[in-house]
Protein backbone atom coordinates (compact mmCIF):
# COMPACT_ATOMS: atom_id res chain seq x y z
CA UNK A 1 0.00 0.00 0.00
CA UNK A 2 1.61 3.16 -1.02
CA UNK A 3 3.20 5.53 1.70
CA UNK A 4 1.41 8.74 0.90
CA UNK A 5 -2.05 6.71 2.17
CA UNK A 6 -0.54 5.48 5.36
CA UNK A 7 0.17 9.45 5.86
CA UNK A 8 -3.02 10.59 4.89
CA UNK A 9 -5.01 8.01 7.20
CA UNK A 10 -2.42 9.29 10.24
CA UNK A 11 -3.39 12.81 9.35
CA UNK A 12 -6.91 12.22 9.18
CA UNK A 13 -6.90 10.52 12.92
CA UNK A 14 -5.06 13.44 13.87
CA UNK A 15 -7.71 15.66 12.78
CA UNK A 16 -10.73 13.71 13.84
CA UNK A 17 -8.72 13.19 17.43
CA UNK A 18 -7.92 17.25 17.77
CA UNK A 19 -11.55 17.81 16.62
CA UNK A 20 -13.08 16.24 19.52
CA UNK A 21 -10.68 17.57 21.68
CA UNK A 22 -11.64 20.45 20.93
CA UNK A 23 -15.23 20.27 21.05
CA UNK A 24 -14.56 18.83 25.36
CA UNK A 25 -12.27 21.22 25.42
CA UNK A 26 -14.80 23.93 24.66
CA UNK A 27 -17.82 22.95 26.80
CA UNK A 28 -14.74 22.76 30.09
CA UNK A 29 -13.78 26.19 28.89
CA UNK A 30 -17.31 27.71 28.89
CA UNK A 31 -17.62 26.15 32.82
CA UNK A 32 -15.01 27.46 34.19
CA UNK A 33 -15.42 30.80 32.21
CA UNK A 34 -17.10 33.52 34.58
CA UNK A 35 -20.47 34.05 33.79
CA UNK A 36 -22.05 37.50 34.49
CA UNK A 37 -25.57 39.69 33.25
CA UNK A 38 -25.98 43.19 33.65
CA UNK A 39 -28.71 43.27 35.75
CA UNK A 40 -28.86 47.44 34.81
CA UNK A 41 -29.50 46.93 30.87
CA UNK A 42 -32.05 44.11 30.60
CA UNK A 43 -32.37 42.74 26.70
CA UNK A 44 -36.13 42.78 27.33
CA UNK A 45 -38.94 43.72 29.43
CA UNK A 46 -42.32 42.45 29.62
CA UNK A 47 -45.51 44.10 31.13
CA UNK A 48 -47.86 41.03 32.33
CA UNK A 49 -51.46 41.36 32.31
CA UNK A 50 -53.10 42.50 35.60
CA UNK A 51 -54.07 38.63 36.86
CA UNK A 52 -50.11 38.73 36.53
CA UNK A 53 -50.00 42.05 38.59
CA UNK A 54 -49.47 39.50 41.67
CA UNK A 55 -46.59 37.39 39.33
CA UNK A 56 -44.66 34.85 41.90
CA UNK A 57 -42.47 31.75 40.77
CA UNK A 58 -40.93 31.23 37.00
CA UNK A 59 -39.65 28.16 35.83
CA UNK A 60 -38.24 27.22 32.01
CA UNK A 61 -39.03 24.04 30.44
CA UNK A 62 -39.58 23.04 26.74
CA UNK A 63 -39.22 26.86 25.10
CA UNK A 64 -41.82 28.13 27.75
CA UNK A 65 -41.92 30.28 30.76
CA UNK A 66 -44.49 28.90 33.58
CA UNK A 67 -45.36 31.05 36.54
CA UNK A 68 -48.21 31.70 38.70
CA UNK A 69 -50.00 34.46 40.36
CA UNK A 70 -49.76 34.91 44.35
CA UNK A 71 -53.08 33.74 45.69
CA UNK A 72 -54.45 31.58 42.82
CA UNK A 73 -53.38 27.71 42.44
CA UNK A 74 -53.31 28.48 38.34
CA UNK A 75 -50.54 27.54 36.48
CA UNK A 76 -49.71 29.72 33.26
CA UNK A 77 -47.74 29.08 30.75
CA UNK A 78 -46.02 32.06 28.68
CA UNK A 79 -44.24 32.69 25.85
CA UNK A 80 -40.59 33.76 26.68
CA UNK A 81 -40.18 35.78 23.41
CA UNK A 82 -42.88 38.14 24.74
CA UNK A 83 -44.19 37.30 28.06
CA UNK A 84 -47.67 36.71 26.18
CA UNK A 85 -49.77 34.20 28.03
CA UNK A 86 -50.26 30.75 25.95
CA UNK A 87 -52.28 28.76 28.51
CA UNK A 88 -53.97 28.55 31.73
CA UNK A 89 -54.52 25.74 33.71
CA UNK A 90 -56.21 25.75 37.07
CA UNK A 91 -54.72 22.91 39.38
CA UNK A 92 -55.95 23.83 42.77
CA UNK A 93 -58.05 26.66 44.97
CA UNK A 94 -56.84 30.01 46.24
CA UNK A 95 -53.87 30.29 48.83
CA UNK A 96 -50.95 32.05 48.79
CA UNK A 97 -48.83 29.88 46.14
CA UNK A 98 -45.16 30.94 45.77
CA UNK A 99 -42.88 29.06 43.99
CA UNK A 100 -43.12 26.87 41.10
CA UNK A 101 -41.04 24.19 38.65
CA UNK A 102 -41.48 22.22 35.90
CA UNK A 103 -39.79 19.39 33.98
CA UNK A 104 -40.80 16.33 31.47
CA UNK A 105 -44.63 16.11 32.48
CA UNK A 106 -44.42 17.06 36.12
CA UNK A 107 -45.14 20.85 37.53
CA UNK A 108 -44.59 21.55 41.73
CA UNK A 109 -45.60 24.82 43.02
CA UNK A 110 -45.32 25.26 46.89
CA UNK A 111 -47.25 27.32 49.22
CA UNK A 112 -45.24 29.93 52.01
CA UNK A 113 -46.11 26.92 54.04
CA UNK A 114 -43.96 24.53 52.89
CA UNK A 115 -47.19 22.52 51.28
CA UNK A 116 -45.87 21.00 47.45
CA UNK A 117 -48.33 20.41 45.03
CA UNK A 118 -47.30 17.58 42.25
CA UNK A 119 -49.04 18.26 39.12
CA UNK A 120 -48.85 15.51 36.38
CA UNK A 121 -49.72 16.54 32.98
CA UNK A 122 -50.07 13.31 31.52
CA UNK A 123 -53.30 12.27 33.65
CA UNK A 124 -53.94 15.66 35.04
CA UNK A 125 -53.76 14.33 38.41
CA UNK A 126 -52.36 16.33 41.83
CA UNK A 127 -50.55 15.29 45.16
CA UNK A 128 -50.08 17.25 47.80
CA UNK A 129 -47.53 16.68 50.48
CA UNK A 130 -47.59 18.66 53.27
CA UNK A 131 -43.72 18.68 54.47
CA UNK A 132 -42.39 19.94 58.18
CA UNK A 133 -42.38 23.34 56.96
CA UNK A 134 -45.02 25.85 58.79
CA UNK A 135 -46.01 29.36 57.93
CA UNK A 136 -42.89 31.05 60.07
CA UNK A 137 -40.60 29.54 57.65
CA UNK A 138 -42.52 31.35 54.97
CA UNK A 139 -41.19 29.71 52.16
CA UNK A 140 -41.32 31.53 48.77
CA UNK A 141 -38.15 29.68 46.29
CA UNK A 142 -37.94 26.67 44.52
CA UNK A 143 -36.25 24.54 41.85
CA UNK A 144 -34.97 21.47 40.53
CA UNK A 145 -31.69 20.24 41.40
CA UNK A 146 -31.22 17.69 38.67
CA UNK A 147 -27.98 16.57 39.23
CA UNK A 148 -29.04 15.57 42.95
CA UNK A 149 -32.47 14.63 41.71
CA UNK A 150 -33.83 16.58 44.26
CA UNK A 151 -36.21 20.13 44.81
CA UNK A 152 -33.93 23.35 46.30
CA UNK A 153 -36.23 24.84 48.49
CA UNK A 154 -35.75 28.77 49.49
CA UNK A 155 -37.33 29.96 53.05
CA UNK A 156 -37.39 33.74 53.71
CA UNK A 157 -38.40 33.38 57.46
CA UNK A 158 -37.01 31.67 60.45
CA UNK A 159 -35.40 28.18 59.87
CA UNK A 160 -36.59 25.10 60.88
CA UNK A 161 -33.65 25.15 63.29
CA UNK A 162 -34.72 27.94 64.84
CA UNK A 163 -30.79 29.96 63.48
CA UNK A 164 -30.56 33.94 64.57
CA UNK A 165 -29.80 35.99 61.42
CA UNK A 166 -30.07 32.71 59.06
CA UNK A 167 -31.96 32.04 56.35
CA UNK A 168 -32.58 28.62 55.12
CA UNK A 169 -32.00 26.16 51.88
CA UNK A 170 -33.88 22.97 52.13
CA UNK A 171 -34.01 19.65 50.22
CA UNK A 172 -36.84 17.36 49.32
CA UNK A 173 -35.61 13.85 47.60
CA UNK A 174 -37.80 13.53 44.38
CA UNK A 175 -36.75 9.14 45.01
CA UNK A 176 -39.52 9.35 47.86
CA UNK A 177 -42.54 11.49 47.73
CA UNK A 178 -43.98 10.24 50.98
CA UNK A 179 -41.40 12.40 52.68
CA UNK A 180 -42.99 15.22 54.53
CA UNK A 181 -39.11 16.04 56.47
CA UNK A 182 -36.45 17.74 54.65
CA UNK A 183 -32.82 18.06 55.88
CA UNK A 184 -31.14 21.17 55.52
CA UNK A 185 -29.16 21.91 51.96
CA UNK A 186 -27.30 25.29 53.20
CA UNK A 187 -27.25 27.92 55.99
CA UNK A 188 -26.53 31.74 55.10
CA UNK A 189 -25.79 34.30 57.43
CA UNK A 190 -27.01 37.87 57.00
CA UNK A 191 -23.88 39.18 58.71
CA UNK A 192 -21.23 36.69 56.54
CA UNK A 193 -23.15 38.59 53.71
CA UNK A 194 -23.04 42.15 54.45
CA UNK A 195 -19.18 41.33 55.52
CA UNK A 196 -18.66 39.88 51.96
CA UNK A 197 -19.95 42.38 50.39
CA UNK A 198 -17.73 45.20 52.29
CA UNK A 199 -14.69 43.19 51.32
CA UNK A 200 -15.43 42.82 47.65
CA UNK A 201 -16.72 46.24 47.01
CA UNK A 202 -15.58 48.32 49.92
CA UNK A 203 -17.70 51.73 51.32
CA UNK A 204 -18.52 54.99 49.64
CA UNK A 205 -17.86 58.25 51.40
CA UNK A 206 -21.52 58.63 51.94
CA UNK A 207 -22.14 57.42 55.64
CA UNK A 208 -26.13 57.24 55.32
CA UNK A 209 -25.87 55.44 51.84
CA UNK A 210 -23.58 52.78 53.40
CA UNK A 211 -26.38 52.26 56.49
CA UNK A 212 -29.05 51.95 53.42
CA UNK A 213 -26.73 48.75 51.33
CA UNK A 214 -26.21 47.29 54.87
CA UNK A 215 -29.98 47.45 55.63
CA UNK A 216 -30.42 46.36 52.08
CA UNK A 217 -28.21 43.33 52.53
CA UNK A 218 -29.06 41.95 56.10
CA UNK A 219 -32.18 42.08 55.16
CA UNK A 220 -32.29 38.95 53.23
CA UNK A 221 -35.22 37.03 52.68
CA UNK A 222 -35.14 34.60 49.50
CA UNK A 223 -37.87 34.93 47.13
CA UNK A 224 -36.71 32.49 44.46
CA UNK A 225 -33.95 30.10 43.83
CA UNK A 226 -32.27 28.87 40.60
CA UNK A 227 -28.99 26.52 39.68
CA UNK A 228 -27.02 28.10 36.37
CA UNK A 229 -27.62 25.41 33.54
CA UNK A 230 -23.42 25.75 32.61
CA UNK A 231 -21.72 26.47 35.71
CA UNK A 232 -24.73 25.31 37.93
CA UNK A 233 -23.69 28.25 40.03
CA UNK A 234 -27.11 29.08 42.68
CA UNK A 235 -28.72 32.55 42.25
CA UNK A 236 -30.95 33.62 44.97
CA UNK A 237 -33.05 36.62 44.62
CA UNK A 238 -34.06 38.66 47.87
CA UNK A 239 -37.47 40.59 47.15
CA UNK A 240 -36.15 42.41 50.68
CA UNK A 241 -33.41 44.31 49.89
CA UNK A 242 -33.90 44.15 46.08
CA UNK A 243 -31.12 41.93 45.48
CA UNK A 244 -29.63 38.54 43.96
CA UNK A 245 -26.93 36.50 45.71
CA UNK A 246 -25.06 34.26 43.74
CA UNK A 247 -23.10 31.23 45.41
CA UNK A 248 -20.63 29.05 43.23
CA UNK A 249 -21.24 25.10 43.13
CA UNK A 250 -19.39 24.54 46.47
CA UNK A 251 -21.86 27.31 47.97
CA UNK A 252 -19.14 30.04 48.17
CA UNK A 253 -20.48 33.78 47.88
CA UNK A 254 -19.51 34.63 44.27
CA UNK A 255 -21.44 37.85 43.75
CA UNK A 256 -24.15 40.17 45.68
CA UNK A 257 -26.54 42.08 42.23
CA UNK A 258 -28.13 45.28 44.58
CA UNK A 259 -31.06 45.87 41.65
CA UNK A 260 -32.97 48.99 40.80
CA UNK A 261 -35.83 49.10 43.60
CA UNK A 262 -37.42 51.83 41.14
CA UNK A 263 -37.91 49.50 38.06
CA UNK A 264 -37.70 46.00 39.73
CA UNK A 265 -40.22 46.58 42.38
CA UNK A 266 -40.47 43.07 43.89
CA UNK A 267 -38.43 40.53 42.74
CA UNK A 268 -40.26 37.58 42.55
CA UNK A 269 -39.27 34.25 40.14
CA UNK A 270 -36.02 33.47 38.78
CA UNK A 271 -35.06 30.90 36.21
CA UNK A 272 -32.64 30.13 32.87
CA UNK A 273 -32.96 28.77 29.92
CA UNK A 274 -30.78 25.71 28.29
CA UNK A 275 -28.87 28.68 27.35
CA UNK A 276 -27.91 30.64 30.40
CA UNK A 277 -30.91 33.54 29.14
CA UNK A 278 -31.52 34.49 32.72
CA UNK A 279 -35.76 35.39 33.52
CA UNK A 280 -36.67 37.40 36.61
CA UNK A 281 -40.16 38.11 37.55
CA UNK A 282 -41.05 41.44 39.63
CA UNK A 283 -44.47 41.89 40.97
CA UNK A 284 -46.15 44.73 40.36
CA UNK A 285 -46.75 48.01 42.44
CA UNK A 286 -46.30 51.17 40.72
CA UNK A 287 -45.83 49.54 37.45
CA UNK A 288 -47.62 46.12 36.19
CA UNK A 289 -46.46 42.69 37.17
CA UNK A 290 -42.56 42.21 34.57
CA UNK A 291 -40.31 40.12 33.47
CA UNK A 292 -37.27 41.11 32.77
CA UNK A 293 -34.57 38.94 30.11
CA UNK A 294 -30.86 38.93 30.58
CA UNK A 295 -28.45 37.45 28.35
CA UNK A 296 -25.42 35.75 29.83
CA UNK A 297 -21.83 37.20 29.22
CA UNK A 298 -18.59 35.38 29.12
CA UNK A 299 -16.05 37.21 31.18
CA UNK A 300 -12.27 35.95 30.60
CA UNK A 301 -10.40 35.08 33.70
Amino acid sequence: MPTFYWISLLACFSLTACFYRSANMGKATLAKEAIGYTFSEPAKVFDLPKQLVEVSGLSYRDDKLYTLNDEEGIIFTLDPSDGNILAKNEITGLGDYEGICSWADTTVIIKSKGHLIFYDESNKTTKKINTQLKSEHNVEGLCLDQSRKNLLIAGKGVPYNNAINQRAIYIYPLADLEQTDLAIFHMIHVDTLYAWYKHRYGLTSNIEQNQKIEKRIKSFAPSSIAIHPINHSIYISSSKGKFILMLDKDLNIQRIALLDKTVIEQPEGLCFSPSGTLFLSSEGKQNPGRIFVYEMELKHQ
